[in-house]
């Protein structure tokens, strides 16, 4: 089926929460884990279109964007809905960036309207002030400074659908290879309110999700896996259980208290959870749990292994990309015969290129592009965005590897040295660039090194400048230098000395033979 006949195929009412209000409006929406504080399909609607009603009165139309720094708050699936009913594109920001970081995806984004929490309104402050074209900002938990309280911003405005209502469209950030975070859109906006997109669509067929499913959001909700996978949920009238923070008690205290049967997590998850004591875990009724879902990050085999033992063949690996090109899953049952892979394709068709674009033979290793879903844009460059198409259309994010005999992919290589730790993607450049400003440091290498915890862990090799000498002493000086300008997750974690970084006579870094 095509792309815009599936489309078509999936506009269908039912797939909103107007429709799960209509059909059981006491039936519970969202259940936040810590406090059981529970919302419904009625409260959720309701509260969604006012908030819809909100920013069209501010002025927002189709095709404006929202920026939200909530984290794992009881209104941010509210507010997800209100900017996706509205035609909006929406950016949940990483609540773990610098205030320079976050201003610069406000800003980039295009941002009319900007909601915060509590938590994070120190930050929000300081972006509302450096990003003075937001036209509107909100607190989630009452006003202060430039910001006024969402009631008080809501009081009076009617919960009813907006008439035009139209689908809006997540666009995510990541850190870029120029050392800002760049922009993703995975696709448009303006499609009839209760259109399907692709990714949906196979995580509703794929995951085995229906209205009776229980979903528990493990990570933070700017994470595209647990975001996409609650929107669904939400979309069938399933239930939501929002983590407010991972810990492991949490987790497993979540799935028995609500009877969880679906959730996705990174590896990193899965190997805090497996650090819990034997006998700690069995005091925990699991057996609820019917799809347990990793990605954000390759999983160690050794912690793949050891999460089938305990839970069962429940554990499937699903990849994707902050771009959604195409989706792939490998359940438990192909696991044992297919170590390493990431699985077939449940969305899109995989391709394997060379470097003149000719499509290769199975088992040869090369460039993997996609065709078959929409095609996704950067925003703002469009010389990266074409970069990402062959003459075909088809498209790519970077990954090399091979597809077996049997269809299976094996990622061998990531885009561009990307480090993925803890399922947070880390561009090394954007580190390099930071750590080469420091008067002691003459050259600078960032790698990736494999870490059973993390996946890979990020390493700083240094080249100080003469005279500096290495050692302790300098590497707890650029580590406090990358901690006061940097995300915590993107600072080394290791600090190491060369006398010379091994460079080729064109003047380009040989990563290779750091590695």
């Amino acid at each position: 089926m095509t792309e815009v006949s599936e489309m078509t195929a999936n506009m269908n009412v039912s797939y909103t929460p107007t429709a799960q209000a209509a059909l059981h409006p006491d039936h519970p929406a969202q259940i936040m884990a810590g406090s059981g504080k529970v919302m419904t399909y009625a409260e959720l609607d309701a509260e969604s279109a006012r908030i819809a009603r909100l920013l069209r009165e501010r002025g927002l139309r189709t095709g404006d964007h929202v920026a939200l720094l909530v984290g794992n708050h009881e209104r941010t699936l509210q507010l997800c809905w209100a900017a996706q009913r509205s035609g909006l594109y929406w950016t949940p920001l990483n609540t773990r960036w610098t205030v320079d970081e976050l201003t610069h995806v406000v800003s980039d984004s295009g941002a009319a309207a900007l909601f915060v929490a509590a938590d994070f309104m120190a930050t929000g402050q300081e972006i509302a002030e450096l990003v003075p074209a937001l036209k509107v900002r909100i607190g989630l938990d009452g006003g202060g400074g430039l910001f006024e309280g969402l009631e008080q911003a809501c009081a009076g405005l009617s919960g009813e659908p907006l008439d035009d209502e139209s689908e809006g469209c997540d666009m995510l950030y990541s850190s870029g290879t120029t050392g800002k975070p760049k922009g993703v859109k995975p696709g448009s906006v303006g499609a009839p309110f209760g259109t399907l997109d692709a990714t949906t669509t196979a995580i509703r067929k794929n995951h085995g999700m229906t209205e009776d499913s229980v979903f528990l959001a493990a990570t933070p909700l700017f994470h595209v896996a647990a975001l996409a996978s609650a929107l669904t949920s939400h979309r069938i009238g399933g239930i939501v259980v929002v983590l407010e923070r991972f810990g492991t008690t949490a987790f497993l205290s979540a799935v028995e208290t609500f009877g969880v049967t679906h959730t996705m997590v990174v590896p990193t998850i899965l190997s805090r959870l497996l650090e819990v004591p034997e006998e700690s875990r069995a005091q925990h009724d699991l057996s609820s749990l019917v799809f347990v879902g990793h990605g954000g990050a390759p999983c160690p085999v050794s912690i793949k292994d050891r999460s089938l033992e305990w839970l069962g063949p429940i554990v499937y690996d699903c990849w994707g990309a902050t771009e959604r090109p195409g989706l792939t899953m490998i359940g438990p049952d192909e696991w044992p015969l297919k170590k390493g892979s990431i699985g077939r394709p449940i969305s899109g068709v995989a391709h394997v290129l060379d470097e003149q674009e000719r499509e290769l033979p199975p088992g040869e290793v090369g460039y993997f592009y996609w065709s078959g879903n929409k095609p996704f844009e950067y925003h703002h460059d469009p010389v990266k965005t074409a970069a990402s198409r062959d003459h075909r259309g088809w498209c790519t994010v970077g990954d090399m590897g091979y597809i077996d005999e049997d269809g299976y992919l094996f990622i061998t290589d990531r885009a561009a040295h990307m480090i993925i730790t803890g399922g947070e993607n880390v561009y090394p450049l954007e580190v390099e660039n930071l750590l080469v400003e420091h008067p002691r440091v003459r050259d600078v290498a960032v790698i990736g090194r494999d870490d059973a915890d993390y996946g890979q862990r990020v390493v700083a090799v240094i080249e100080p400048t003469p005279g500096d000498e290495a050692g302790s002493e300098l590497a707890e000086e650029l580590l406090a230098f990358c901690r006061k300008r940097l995300a915590g997750y993107k600072c080394p974690r290791t600090i190491e000395f060369l006398p010379h970084l091994p460079r080729s006579a064109t003047g380009k870094l040989v990563k290779r033979l750091l590695i």
